[in-house]
């Protein structure tokens, strides 16, 4: 067995270290890459219109389809996506200030469709509400005083006395015209389009 000379030893162990260091950099870059991704995902929105204008959220979604058509939507619960929650609020602001306003509730959710306690609010008087229910409360309350605002601030003193069962029922709701919808007799051929369609058929 032949001894290495101090030279050769060196370079071994630069070899090895160099290698223990690479090992280690792929590591925490991994890592990086796993938390970016994680941070990166998107924010997914579920809308609960207001019940007597159910017709706002078709008229959200088209507008939601024209600004991100390579986005998919599932119509049996549909659920807004967007890179960012920045970009999530400019485009609930756009249709809180539509002319006329359109009123809904837009919960933010995780991947399990749990919400995150973020919320996009409109009642109705031109102005997007936000942040957490208690947040949106405060506003409504500081907001000048309209039907508009009234309404919705009951709606959500009535939300937040129990947001779990109100989001479980708008889900259960959703489940429940789509069953209506089903036993409805058939005018139309397989493959037409989507309830939420709202486009004349020919």
């Amino acid at each position: 067995m032949t001894k290495l000379k101090p030279e050769q030893k060196k370079k071994e162990q630069q070899e090895k270290e160099e290698i223990r260091l690479a090992k280690e950099f792929r590591e925490q870059k991994a890592l990086k890459e796993a938390l970016l991704t994680d941070q990166e995902k998107p924010h997914q929105y579920q809308l609960k219109p207001s019940p007597e204008h159910k017709e706002d959220l078709d008229e959200i979604l088209k507008d939601y389809k024209k600004k991100y058509p390579n986005i998919p939507i599932d119509p049996k619960k549909p659920a807004l996506q967007f890179d960012t929650r920045e970009d999530a609020i400019n485009f609930f602001t756009a249709q809180a200030t539509s002319k006329p306003p359109r009123k809904f509730l837009a919960i933010e959710v995780d991947d399990q469709g749990k919400p995150t306690g973020f919320y996009c609010y409109s009642c109705g008087d031109g102005t997007l509400y936000q942040g957490s229910l208690k947040d949106i409360k405060n506003a409504l309350q500081e907001a000048p005083v309209s039907e508009q605002t009234k309404n919705g601030l009951d709606f959500i003193k009535s939300y937040m006395s129990n947001p779990t069962q109100n989001f479980r029922a708008n889900m259960q709701n959703q489940k429940n015209e789509e069953s209506a919808k089903k036993d409805e007799p058939e005018s139309s051929l397989p493959g037409s389009p989507s309830p939420l369609n709202t486009q004349p058929k020919l």
